[in-house]
């Protein structure tokens, strides 16, 4: 089996790389571009998209051609299959966006109809709660997840450097329990945005709008529900919490940011992290390996945590928390426009 996830996740990434200088050009024959007249924007010129479309063929390419030299495991091809009509759903519905702006209402409502496939194919919460709470959510995680990676793209490489990180962290963490649709969709979803990365690492070449962040978003919400986090004790039904922290935490600060300022929390501001560290001062490649390393090691946390007593994950929760709240301090000390 470890041939397979190998095999997943290079033709994920090498489907990706190569196809980015093809979907570039592309992107600039359709005028499917990026002009940075807003003050939100962190760029200063014009970017192609369609850097998601990569995203998205290098995931459902890399799975369909492991599928046909291997049997995926019981009940793996019907929560893939999931994955598969949900995910593409997302993915049309963040290229059009792409190529025209619409309304955030159509969009939920999308993207709920999207989760709503994803729980038929049984890929929803594991809780031992009443099917109507299960049901409510998990349309809640699905969503919320899936437009924070939406929400995090306001950098070079940023979302996508997120996705490979967190992507290995499921990974790793469902392994040892052999939830067979999750390490191959997280190595799936891991090849194809490393492979884009290599055109979004600062200074970018392309973007993966939100064809891609929204694709990404989905992938991730789903392989985090498939995990099996609870064989050590209960509180480690958190933990991917703590891997899609940044994200969560991103989304959080820019919704208190704009509430305080009374101001819509689905209007572009510059309340992100990333984009408030930047009036600080820092590089965006600083503040790109700053995240990078801070979601290194929070999937470690992560990964203890599934591992050590109750008490020390108490401790741990407790820590994160405190360390989350300073941050959010800190962050709120930077005047932004």
């Amino acid at each position: 089996m470890i041939l397979y996830y190998f095999l997943t996740f290079l033709m994920a990434f090498l489907f990706s790389a190569v196809s980015v200088p093809f979907l570039r050009k592309l992107a600039f024959y359709l005028d499917i571009v990026d002009i940075p007249t807003s003050p939100i924007k962190s760029h200063t010129k014009v970017m192609p998209y369609l850097g998601g479309v990569a995203v998205f063929l290098g995931f459902i390419v890399s799975l369909a051609l492991t599928r046909l030299v291997t049997e995926f495991p019981t009940g793996t091809l019907h929560n893939l299959r999931g994955i598969f009509l949900g995910g593409t759903l997302i993915f049309l519905l963040g290229l059009w966006d792409d190529i025209r702006d619409h309304d955030f209402r159509l969009k939920l409502a999308v993207e709920a109809v999207a989760a709503v496939i994803l729980i038929i194919y049984e890929v929803k919460l594991g809780f031992q709660l009443p099917e109507v709470f299960i049901i409510f959510f998990s349309l809640l995680w699905i969503v919320g997840i899936t437009n924070s990676f939406n929400l995090i793209d306001v950098m070079d490489g940023l979302s996508s450097s997120v996705a490979v990180v967190a992507s290995l962290a499921f990974f790793f963490i469902s392994l040892p329990e052999e939830t067979f649709y999750v390490n191959f969709a997280a190595l799936a979803i891991m090849g194809s945005s490393l492979g884009f990365l290599i055109y979004n690492f600062p200074p970018a070449k392309i973007f993966m709008g939100d064809a891609g962040s929204l694709f990404i978003g989905f992938v991730m919400a789903s392989i985090s529900l498939g995990g099996k986090y609870t064989g050590t004790h209960t509180l480690g039904i958190f933990v991917p919490l703590i891997i899609l922290s940044i994200p969560i935490f991103d989304t959080l600060v820019i919704s208190y940011f704009r509430w305080e300022k009374k101001r819509s929390i689905f209007l572009g501001s510059r309340d992100h992290f990333a984009l408030r560290m930047l009036s600080m001062g820092f590089s965006v490649r600083e503040i790109l390996f700053r995240v990078a390393a801070a979601m290194m090691l929070l999937s470690l946390t992560a990964y203890f945590i599934t591992r050590v007593s109750y008490a020390y994950a108490i401790l741990l929760y407790g820590v994160l928390v405190l360390i989350g709240f300073f941050l959010a301090t800190w962050l709120s000390l930077v005047e932004v426009e």
